[in-house]
């Protein structure tokens, strides 16, 4: 497993590298880079997710079990981190903090994770990543979206929630399974094809992103913290916990490797858009970005 992550790692870092490359050389422009990250979110991982679907044979009892399980799982995840990770960041400055305590609450999980968790485990893990997933992306428009604003929409968040293309493609999943649809091999090829550019257009998409970053002083305090905190401490809790509990080990390993995940583009995104410390937000997803190349591997020691 350590190998082959290991592999899978230095596969994308050299993706990643292309990405930065062609950015910085000015191949692609921040409006094409965008496009890149829309095709992305809009039309790649939602046929990663579909396709895992179609050709899943497990049980249609054993999915509805366990991607409740894996629900609770990142519920609980996400509660804990907003209860706890106030406290253990109260001494940092607000322009800094509030970033940190979203880069915990919301990693990398849908350009880095499923990519990762489909080449390890295959469609099915990808099936309950997805569902995983959901808990994540509701915090990430609500409570996430808040320590920007200050406030919530709940009306607005719940919509944002349930228009974003990979949490409707879990829902068209779950009824192409329930009702056994059947498709044309033509359109289950397609899906198929366009799936597999998963990996490759997400990490050009990151590096894209990462020839943006101010690369000076890059492991300050904070940095340092948010980064261990992010890439060992939450992952090995997550494990060392759900092992205590018996949990299914697939369902043990897709939940440590996507809370193993850098922190999520999203947070420099939005730390921009609120006047915060966007640079700083930045700082979270390159450092973590490029250290989680050697984390992960390790990580998946844990898993024999």
């Amino acid at each position: 497993m350590f190998w082959k992550m290991m592999n899978l790692q230095l596969e994308l870092l050299i993706v990643l590298i292309i990405g930065f490359v062609i950015k910085k050389r000015k191949i692609i422009t921040s409006e094409q880079q965008k496009g890149l990250s829309e095709i992305l979110i809009n039309v790649i991982l939602p046929a990663t997710i579909i396709k895992s679907f179609l050709f899943n044979e497990t049980v249609l009892k054993d999915v509805f079990t366990d991607g409740l399980i894996m629900i609770l799982i990142c519920l609980s995840i996400q509660v804990i981190l907003l209860i706890v990770s106030p406290f253990i960041l109260k001494r940092f400055e607000k322009d800094k903090s509030h970033v940190m305590e979203y880069g915990l609450l919301v990693s990398n999980s849908a350009f880095i994770g499923i990519p990762v968790i489909e080449y390890i485990y295959g469609s099915q893990a990808v099936m309950y990543a997805s569902i995983y997933l959901i808990p994540m992306r509701f915090t990430m428009w609500t409570l996430g979206l808040s320590l920007f604003t200050g406030s919530v929409d709940l009306k607005s968040s719940i919509k944002k929630t349930l228009r974003h293309p990979c949490i409707v493609s879990v829902f068209i999943g779950l009824l192409i399974m329930v009702f056994n649809i059947k498709f044309p091999l033509a359109i289950t090829d397609t899906i198929s094809l366009i799936s597999k550019s998963s990996n490759c257009i997400s990490m050009l998409a990151i590096g894209a992103i990462l020839a943006d970053c101010d690369w000076h002083n890059l492991f300050d305090f904070p940095t340092v913290v948010f980064t261990l905190l992010r890439l060992i401490v939450l992952p090995l809790t997550v494990y060392f916990v759900l092992k205590s509990l018996n949990i299914d080990s697939l369902l043990i390993s897709i939940s440590v490797l996507l809370t193993a995940m850098p922190c999520g583009c999203t947070c420099a995104i939005l730390a921009q858009k609120y006047n915060y410390d966007y640079k700083f937000a930045a700082k979270l997803v390159l450092v973590t970005s490029l250290l989680s190349v050697i984390t992960i591997p390790c990580i998946c020691l844990l898993f024999g």
